[in-house]
């Protein structure tokens, strides 16, 4: 390990010199030098100089002018190409593994990510957002670099050990090869993914035959995320055929129909492609999705129980997206749809469309439900004993109720308490909205008899609600002194935990 630093900082500060004599002759002697893999790999990335340093920024605005000024001429475009180019960011691991002398991977060696050669990639896209007619213009010439470009990413993404021919976890990067707000951004060199996207859409205009013809070889390039790019290129109608999408869609026995590594532009593809195919292929297309993901893709990580459902919810979203483009399914497809709905009623197809992500990133508001509690006394007891708790992702007005429903809340709570029953969350919450000057007085005269019955154990489970309550009842109560004071005692005598955690009790 202490060779990987020395060398790591050494080529590191050699280039940030721009030593071209030392740089040949650590070259000479790298293969003598480095026997590890890793570090041979890491050293010639550092020798051809894809290893981002400090001094290697390419500026958009110095591109920018020539470029308007003199067009897309050989040398604009070299340009262009070295301020979009992938490089690699590299940092030392923060506790390496001194355990091992040797070591296997890069990721064993130092911290690495993608990074642009561009220091502004924010004007950048600011600028291709505006899409002025010259750019538009010159997207078609460019659309072999930014291929080009971003096989460069992710060949440099594999070098490190992120990506292979069956994952690249490119959803996580780019949710959606089409705009869309999942698209957050967060990464500079997917913008590569977006400028190959929008030469690719601006050669279908222009030449739709060659525009089919560099989808064709993206489906060679042993990435998913270019199989992502060929499934968007699929779903327009009138540029790849529809028997030829639908065997990019089945390929390899089904895998990426299935992969969540491609599944937002395999259901885009499904939903454009289905109306467009006769009915032997819809028939072929219909049995491939009944005969759900091949066993090897999944049967090692999860277990048979969940697989099922899995499986179950797979089926049933591809043969629901193809039923809602207005097909009619075979005999077999309907039947089996059928049977999923009425096995599981609560599936329903996503109105914006996010069961088609591997990965949805939100607040996660979108994902809670409300669920309003019973008005009638003996309906809301059974109702606390079922929901005794607050669920973070399953709102209730159980507070509000609390406020408008005083005495049935009581009589509730009161029922339970005799019962032996006590809803933790829902006489906090309840205490808390009697603490109203409005509630006190009969909160008082209700809940006294209930609590001096009470055990330690439950108002101990409770010291801070209560003890707020009291404090506001201590301003209006006229009865029950005796009972208040006791009430009181028992709640500063309870054990409590100190901040170090040693049990204590308290004296009033």
């Amino acid at each position: 390990m202490r060779l990987v630093e020395d060398r790591f900082e050494e080529l590191t500060r050699f280039e940030q010199q721009g030593g071209t004599d030392q740089l040949n002759a650590i070259r000479t002697n790298a293969p003598r030098a480095i026997p590890d893999r890793a570090m041979r790999t890491l050293w010639e990335l550092l020798l051809t100089r894809r290893v981002k340093v400090s001094h290697q920024g390419n500026s958009f605005f110095s591109w920018l002018p020539r470029f308007e000024r003199e067009g897309l001429t050989t040398a604009v475009r070299l340009q262009l190409r070295e301020v979009l180019t992938p490089r690699v960011e590299l940092r030392k691991l923060m506790a390496p593994d001194k355990e091992h002398s040797e070591s296997r991977t890069i990721a064993d060696l130092v911290q690495g990510k993608i990074v642009l050669s561009m220091e502004d990639i924010a004007q950048f896209r600011l600028h291709q957002q505006k899409q002025d007619e010259r750019w538009h213009a010159v997207l078609p010439a460019l659309l072999p670099d930014f291929t080009m470009l971003l096989r460069d990413a992710l060949d440099l993404m594999r070098e490190l050990g992120g990506a292979d021919k069956k994952k690249d976890d490119s959803p996580a990067y780019q949710p959606s090869i089409s705009p869309h707000p999942q698209n957050h951004r967060f990464y500079d060199w997917t913008v590569l993914i977006e400028l190959t996207r929008d030469a690719w859409l601006a050669t279908a205009q222009e030449s739709p035959k060659q525009a089919a013809l560099v989808a064709e070889a993206w489906t060679h390039i042993p990435y998913p995320l270019f199989k992502r790019l060929a499934f968007f290129a699929a779903a327009h109608d009138g540029v790849i055929p529809p028997r030829r999408a639908l065997d990019w869609l089945l390929a390899d026995d089904h895998r990426w129909l299935w992969s969540d590594q491609t599944k937002r532009e395999t259901i885009r593809l499904l939903v454009s492609l289905a109306p467009r195919l006769d009915e032997t292929m819809l028939r072929e297309l219909e049995q491939a999705i009944l005969q759900g993901p091949p066993r090897e893709m999944f049967e090692n990580t999860i277990e048979s129980e969940r697989r099922t459902t899995f499986v179950d919810r797979g089926i049933w979203l591809r043969l629901a997206k193809v039923a809602a483009t207005g097909v009619t399914l075979g005999g077999d497809a309907k039947k089996h749809l059928d049977d999923l709905l009425a096995q599981y009623p609560q599936w329903v197809l996503a109105t914006d469309e996010r069961d088609e992500f591997s990965v949805w990133m939100g607040d996660g508001s979108e994902w809670r439900t409300f669920l309003a509690a019973p008005r009638r006394r003996k309906e809301l007891v059974e109702w606390l004993k079922q929901h005794p708790a607050r669920d973070h992702w399953r709102a209730d007005d159980w507070r509000q109720l609390c406020q408008d429903k005083f005495p049935t809340v009581v009589c509730a709570l009161y029922t339970l308490a005799k019962e032996g029953v006590w809803p933790v969350d829902r006489w906090e919450e309840a205490f808390y909205a009697w603490s109203q000057k409005i509630h006190l007085k009969w909160s008082w005269r209700l809940l006294a008899p209930v609590l001096a019955e009470a055990s330690d154990a439950q108002l101990q489970a409770l010291p801070h609600p209560i003890s707020y309550w009291l404090k506001q009842v201590a301003r209006v109560f006229k009865e029950h002194e005796q009972r208040f004071f006791t009430l009181a005692r028992r709640i500063l005598d309870l054990s409590y935990e100190d901040h170090e955690g040693a049990t204590t009790r308290r004296h009033g």
